[in-house]
């Protein structure tokens, strides 16, 4: 059966482990048919002006989305677009078909398969009410059934472009607004570029939920965008992330929880108290005012 999308890969030449691991990925869920890699743009590759002092990774990843566009313009097919770090779920293909043979997908310009999810109480009681009513476990734990829907996007805070489908009607669109934003100079990294445009109404954006693919957390401090050794805070928003992930391995995730946020000391009797307070207003009992 032919895929209803084309997919691809964006890897940077000098990255051969991230490629050897997004192959080995695409290999473990029988997709390597459907997902060609796409040589990412190294640095400034366009020369395009720079006023805004982005950096040479932010430059090249924006340079490399909007040449994956430009190269696909004549598509007839929606474009699933993942960076070299993804892992994906093992109903992620299934699941991204469905919702372009139903025609959610017809309803966005880009559907994300997976957004950052920041430390923000009103977001995380949001997703964990979106999440407690589509999936369902046994006694045991274990994920019976779920009922993926695709979610407006609705949040301010958002970013990523670790994994996103573009709706064949909107690459033109989309890659007109990345010309003209390379073009004057960019004033954010793609992703936030394209929060903006969603939040102007100049793009519609919505989200698979739960999500089917992730990043791998192991990656994280050998970014080849962002490589700054005091990342651990936007570690915390990689891990709510990967916590509304359909395959999360939530052991791992409280290692790194174990790890990186402990408990606070026995006597911090204020933060204990504090702590208890904001799982009460993850709750279904507590309402924002």
């Amino acid at each position: 059966m032919t895929a209803p999308y084309n997919g691809f890969f964006v890897n940077l030449g000098r990255s051969a482990e991230r490629r050897a691991q997004t192959e080995a990925e695409l290999a473990r869920h029988g997709l390597t048919h459907r997902y060609a890699r796409f040589a990412a743009a190294e640095g400034n590759a366009l020369n395009v002006p720079n006023p805004h002092n982005l950096s040479d990774g932010v430059i090249g990843c924006f340079t490399s989305h909007y040449l994956l566009l430009k190269q696909n313009l004549g598509s007839d097919k929606h474009l699933h677009v993942v960076e070299d770090e993804v892992l994906f779920a093992d109903c992620a293909a299934r699941v991204i078909d469905w919702a372009i043979e139903t025609g959610y997908a017809d309803d966005y310009d880009i559907v994300y398969t997976d957004i950052s999810v920041p430390l923000r109480n009103e977001i995380h009681k949001l997703y964990k009410s979106a999440y407690d009513k589509a999936v369902k476990r046994n006694a045991d734990g274990k994920i019976e059934s779920v009922a993926f829907d695709v979610l407006n996007v609705c949040n301010r805070t958002y970013a990523s472009t670790s994994s996103f489908l573009v709706n064949k009607n909107a690459i033109r669109k989309i890659h007109d607004m990345f010309e003209a934003e390379l073009a004057r100079g960019p004033t954010n990294p793609v992703d936030i570029i394209i929060r903006e445009k969603n939040h102007r109404g100049h793009l519609k954006v919505g989200c698979i939920f739960p999500f089917v693919t992730s990043t791998r957390l192991g990656n994280f401090f050998a970014s080849t965008i962002d490589a700054r050794p005091d990342r651990e805070p936007e570690l915390a928003v990689d891990l709510a992330r990967t916590m509304f992930f359909i395959d999360s391995d939530w052991d791992k995730c409280q290692a790194y929880l174990d790890r990186y946020a402990p408990p606070p000391p026995a006597d911090d009797k204020l933060a204990h108290m504090l702590g208890q307070l904001l799982t009460y207003s993850l709750s279904d009992k507590y309402r924002f005012f």
